[in-house]
């Protein structure tokens, strides 16, 4: 990316404020600043969601699993970060991978990109739900049950991230 007349406005320890050319964006404060997301399908065709409170929306939001590339280990590869964080997020693992596609997360206010993974015959090996502070709850659906799933989480004001819709599109 061409950082001509780059300003930081504003840097925080995760994220920072840059003006350029006119325009002003977030940049996360990582080693690439692009995430990995995971559509986890086991054997018995369950998709493998996690929820999370986001203070930014205030709510609880059902998403893919995912995680910062680079975050600790700035050598790891996007494969790599996607193993990682499905085990920490989920205490599931999987053998079968695909890379699926590169995408910007919204690119009129971040300069981040989501790498999007399949994991297919995922099994369950450890509890999950996350590090440190992160309170990840596991969720898995039938995917022959998730449009009343989704229906129901509506009805509750739960919101879906958007990046669970592409990955089941790609399934």
């Amino acid at each position: 990316m061409d950082y001509h007349n780059k300003n930081i406005m504003y840097n925080g320890k995760f994220l920072s404020v840059i003006k350029r050319d006119g325009w002003e964006y977030v940049q996360r404060n990582t080693n690439t600043g692009d995430v990995v997301s995971i559509t986890a399908i086991t054997k018995d065709n369950e998709i493998i969601l996690v929820e999370q409170y986001r203070i930014p929306v205030d709510c609880y939001v059902i998403e893919n699993p995912a995680g910062l590339l680079g975050d600790i280990n700035k050598n790891e590869t996007p494969i790599e970060c996607a193993k990682k964080e499905l085990l920490e997020e989920t205490g599931y693992i999987s053998n079968n991978w695909e890379y699926v596609f590169t995408t910007p997360k919204s690119p009129g206010l971040i300069s981040e990109c989501s790498i999007h993974f399949i994991a297919r015959d995922c099994e369950k090996i450890e509890d999950g739900g996350g590090v440190d502070n992160e309170k990840i709850l596991v969720h898995k659906v039938q995917l022959d049950n998730i449009r009343n799933y989704f229906k129901e989480l509506k009805d509750n004001n739960i919101l879906v991230s958007s990046g669970i819709y592409a990955g089941l599109y790609f399934l």
